[in-house]
């Protein structure tokens, strides 16, 4: 069964998908149709009781199976976004040949909220 879409609207970009996600479980957000642009980021804010965990990008063909990208930094080691506290993460996801994406936040400890935006061109 295909997963409830949220579709930025042309002048809608950046378009936050995710509001106040709790970071006291894992979580996943829902899904995103980036299918009408090519270079696509990310921003992950979070705060609370020190949130802690990982973050991954989860990618669809269908919107019904997902997959994990395997992240890189700049020098193209391998790289998974955390977080631990307050703070900010900036996801580079260009380009990307998927329509659908997701954020899954697998917890460690603490809690808190979770905001996104998604922009692309």
């Amino acid at each position: 069964m295909p997963h409830p879409i949220k579709t930025p609207v042309e002048g809608q970009l950046p378009y936050k998908f995710i509001v106040a996600g709790a970071m006291g479980a894992d979580f996943t957000s829902d899904a995103v149709d980036v299918s009408l642009v090519k270079d696509v980021c990310l921003q992950l804010s979070f705060a609370g009781t020190s949130p802690t965990g990982t973050f991954a990008v989860q990618v669809s063909l269908d919107n019904v199976t997902y997959t994990a990208l395997s992240l890189v930094d700049a020098e193209g080691a391998a790289w998974t976004p955390a977080a631990a506290g307050d703070g900010t993460v900036i996801i580079n996801l260009s380009p990307l040949p998927y329509p659908f994406l997701k954020v899954f936040f697998d917890r460690t400890s603490g809690t808190g909220a979770l905001n996104g935006w998604v922009f692309g061109k």
